[in-house]
């Protein structure tokens, strides 16, 4: 239990330097990252972040492009 309790401690230190606005989950079409990102999703809103957003993007997809094409305001 003392492994979980200090794993939770750090979730909540990296959680912290977010910011106010929720974060944007994503997470890519296969087994894992179809199961983590709802479950990320689940650990953020837990944080106090509110409902969070949640894109599944393809495997082969870079992470930046995928967000950046829903969201014009993000930079490189």
């Amino acid at each position: 239990m003392k492994d979980l309790v200090a794993h939770g401690a750090a979730f909540a230190r990296a959680v912290s330097r977010f910011g106010p606005n929720p974060p944007v989950v994503l997470c890519q079409d296969e087994a894992d990252g179809i199961a983590a990102g709802p479950i990320l999703s689940r650990a953020l809103e837990c944080a106090g972040y509110g409902a969070v957003d949640v894109h599944v993007i393809r495997q082969s997809a870079s992470a930046w492009a995928a967000l950046a094409s829903q969201n014009p305001a993000v930079s490189w």
